[in-house]
């Protein structure tokens, strides 16, 4: 194990230095306005990836896993076809849908605006698809093959992208519509390595096995997994939607950018759910309660010592590093400084939403993670008009922490696993 998160907690660092680089480069080349149409509509087009994936994703997680530890390749292969299959057809419809209801109402919006969230539906697909294919690729515990495009590839390609549009049209050519062009392209690479990855990965008796089909079963799981991770998305980023919609893209450009800075903390528990995921499902199937727990204490210890010191720097210089972005982007250091306090907490409180969810578990952790986004509206409604980006910062914070120590109390009270840093009696 700790090889395999020594490799993840590799591949996470580049991805998250590649990322900042990405919106460095991004923010620098844009106007504040431009890069807050930029930054709603990849926050919409992400949004919308949860749904389109319908929790095929998660749902891989843990029934290759499962399927895998039981020897019965029919049903990995079956899960695999119908994960494709299901993945396919609800991300076709969502980016359809997205795309009628921007060109329903662009008189209301910029040209800009409308053609960046065209192009936002146009990556719906492609992502929803190489989210779950690295997530089968991650129940096979490929951790290479599964965080090596997202977290390094993606970026880069992302970067090579921009550098041909400034050799080709300039400096200037470099705005929100561009950059999702570019994004769109990158998503499409990454998905055409990933399949060529899996298929090297996939086990050659599940190649040869009939394959058999529980679509029941999944669809079941795979929705509620839908409302699990919807729900934990919008926990997460409620703020950057309801600022543009309040506020209008300039601060949500800004709080955005504070936004994003304050995710990369949020690597370190990433890393750990990397190996968490199938070995929690795979002794969950095994119903070995020991070994579930030590793995669980050592993903919230991995994420604690990853996260921390990068949070400690963001807090202390924030304000310098907001200004590498310009000096509009300054004014988000006080937002920036309450979301690495909520990402800080989270991870100490450690991968609890998972751990319930791959147990079996995922009903009461939905309902606790839409009733953490009903605060979250709900807070968000009401600070941000008095306070601004900073009252959407402590609605975001108020809520995420709340959620994550209630799922803590019940991972303890009904799985007898404590999922924190802390030791509970």
């Amino acid at each position: 194990m700790r090889w395999a998160a020594g490799l993840s907690f590799f591949l996470k660092m580049s991805g998250t230095a590649l990322a900042f680089g990405v919106q460095l480069l991004l923010a620098r080349l844009m106007t504040v306005e431009n890069y807050g149409v930029y930054a709603l509509a990849i926050t919409w087009a992400n949004a919308l990836v949860v749904l389109a994936g319908f929790g095929m994703p998660m749902a891989a997680i843990r029934f290759v896993a499962e399927h895998q530890a039981r020897v019965n390749h029919s049903l990995m292969r079956g899960f695999v076809r119908f994960g494709y299959l299901a993945t396919t057809v609800s991300a076709i419809l969502v980016a359809i849908g997205l795309a009628a209801v921007v060109l329903l109402f662009d008189q209301h919006l910029s040209a800009q605006t409308v053609a960046a969230f065209v192009i936002a539906a146009l990556i719906i697909p492609a992502n929803a698809l190489y989210i779950f294919t690295g997530s089968i690729l991650q129940a096979l515990r490929r951790i290479m093959q599964t965080e090596g495009p997202q977290q390094v590839l993606r970026p880069l390609f992302i970067v090579t992208g921009v550098g041909i549009v400034i050799l080709v049209w300039g400096t200037d050519a470099v705005d929100a519509v561009s950059a999702m062009w570019v994004t769109f392209a990158a998503s499409i690479l990454v998905l055409l390595v990933m399949w060529a990855l899996l298929r090297g990965a996939i086990p050659e008796p599940m190649n040869e096995a009939v394959p058999s089909y529980e679509p029941r079963n999944w669809l079941a799981m795979g929705a509620s997994f839908l409302v699990l991770l919807g729900s934990a998305f919008l926990n997460e980023r409620t703020d950057v939607l309801m600022i543009g919609l309040l506020l209008g893209s300039g601060d949500a450009g800004v709080y955005s950018v504070a936004s994003r800075n304050a995710q990369l903390l949020a690597f370190g528990l990433a890393s750990a759910n990397a190996l968490l995921g199938p070995l929690t499902a795979r002794f969950n199937a095994q119903e070995n309660i020991g070994e579930l727990q030590r793995v669980v204490t050592q993903g919230a210890r991995i994420a604690c010592l990853i996260s921390f010191p990068a949070g400690i720097v963001l807090i202390l210089f924030g304000d310098w590093i907001l200004g590498l972005f310009g000096e509009a982007f300054r004014p988000g250091y006080g937002a920036l400084v309450c979301l690495c306090a909520a990402q800080l907490t989270v991870a100490a409180l450690g991968s609890v939403g998972g751990t319930l969810a791959l147990t079996g578990r995922s009903r009461i952790v939905a309902q606790a993670l839409l009733g953490g986004v009903a605060v979250n509206i709900a807070l968000n409604l009401l600070l941000i008009p008095m306070f601004g980006q900073m009252g959407a910062a402590l609605a975001t914070m108020f809520s995420v922490i709340g959620t994550n120590g209630f799922l803590v109390v019940v991972a303890w009270r009904r799985l007898g696993v404590n999922t924190t840093i802390f030791r509970i009696s």
